[in-house]
């Protein structure tokens, strides 16, 4: 048994090491080391939710190598990838902590600062600027020196999506380019996008609550069967409850488009409880009528699981319907957890402890994978078809 569990235990690291070393190669760029464009964008991703659903802000820089076509033309591409090489190395360190940098496309560069206001990140920017200025690179001898433009955008609640931020400091970092490079241009934001986000949060929070008291909301359970015999009963009680909304009409659509909406602007929440109450009503009704209660699977959003008010929710209607936990299953989102993995692994603890069960739903998709199975002390994985 001993000499079993540490064979056990070297597939596993052995594993372990192949999935770091693919995610990293699937997640960085070979030159640089840095994180690449689709990882950026997905980190960009999570800090818009964060400022969405906790009024904080965030900036991104867009950084582009002054006159790299150059360095090119007069040395060569090893040279060029040797400049890169540095500039990435410099970048990485000068930056700070809570913030990340990635590289975008063969001279371009984009850092995400987290908790800082455009003040704060134009400062940043300006002593990036100012250092890259100061260094160089020995290229056959020669201290070849190279500056740095930059564009800085905000990530407010109001935000648009994040290509359209990226786009924005982008824009700001070709101003730059054409006042005369070699320095650092804030993005002017259009004003009446505040207003605009403000109206449409407004209405979705107003359709929401239409939909909570009109009944639009519907709960569907799907079966969940094992792919194989392993000698228990071939019918399976065990459902994972989807979510529908029901049109004027009565016919039943996907709720893609709402739940999209609902966590743009932070309501997450307000659909989770009612999932939560809907099926302990459901379950309490079975018990009542001295039926079989199945085992559900309930899925939560990032949102909820990182919301200490929800904690306090769910534990009033466990205790309100007194829903046998152990038929409980919750689901949460690899995604939806990771930027709140301390705050997730305090949730699932809590209610592990008296009987719940857990799963990560679309796993592989996030960096460091295992590093969640360690901190989030789940039961089940549902791996991604990505992965």
């Amino acid at each position: 048994a001993d000499r079993l569990s540490v064979v056990d235990k070297s597939l596993y690291e052995t594993l372990e090491h192949v999935q770091k070393t693919l995610s990293f190669s699937r997640n960085h760029d070979t030159l640089t080391r840095l994180i690449n464009r689709d990882t950026f964008l997905d980190q960009m991703q999570r800090a818009l939710r964060h400022a969405r659903a906790k009024h904080t802000q965030h900036a991104v820089l867009y950084l582009n190598v002054d006159q790299f076509k150059l360095v090119n033309e007069v040395y060569d591409r090893v040279h060029g990838d040797q400049v890169l090489f540095e500039f990435a190395r410099l970048l990485a360190q000068l930056h700070g902590r809570k913030s990340s940098s990635a590289r975008l496309d063969s001279d371009s560069f984009a850092v995400l600062l987290l908790d800082r206001n455009m003040e704060q990140a134009v400062h940043v920017a300006e002593k990036i600027r100012h250092d890259i200025e100061a260094s160089s690179v020995d290229i056959e001898g020669e201290n070849i020196a190279f500056t740095v433009s930059i564009g800085v955008a905000p990530i407010r609640e109001h935000s648009p999506e994040v290509a359209e931020i990226l786009d924005s400091a982008r824009t700001a970092m070709h101003h730059a380019k054409e006042q005369g490079r070699n320095r650092v241009v804030p993005y002017i934001e259009d004003q009446t996008a505040a207003s605009t986000y403000t109206q449409e949060k407004q209405r979705v929070r107003r359709d929401l609550e239409q939909a909570v008291a009109t009944d639009r909301f519907v709960l569907q359970a799907q079966p969940i069967r094992q792919t194989r015999n392993s000698g228990e009963a071939a019918e399976s009680l065990h459902y994972e409850l989807l979510l529908g909304i029901s049109n004027k009409d009565g016919t039943l659509a996907s709720p893609a488009s709402f739940i999209a909406s609902a966590e743009r602007y932070g309501f997450m929440t307000l659909v989770d409880r009612w999932v939560v109450r809907e099926a302990f009503l459901w379950i309490s009704q079975l018990m009542d009528a001295q039926k079989v209660v199945p085992s559900l699977s309930i899925n939560l959003s990032g949102m909820s699981v990182t919301d200490d008010s929800f904690m306090d929710y769910l534990f009033e209607q466990i205790s309100e319907y007194g829903v046998g936990t152990s038929r409980v299953c919750f689901e949460i989102t690899e995604t939806g957890t990771i930027s709140n993995l301390v705050k997730a692994a305090d949730f699932v603890r809590a209610f592990r402890n008296i009987g719940c069960k857990f799963s990560i739903h679309d796993f592989g998709t996030g960096l460091a994978s295992h590093n969640y199975l360690r901190t989030l002390p789940v039961d089940y994985v549902k791996i991604d078809g990505s992965f």
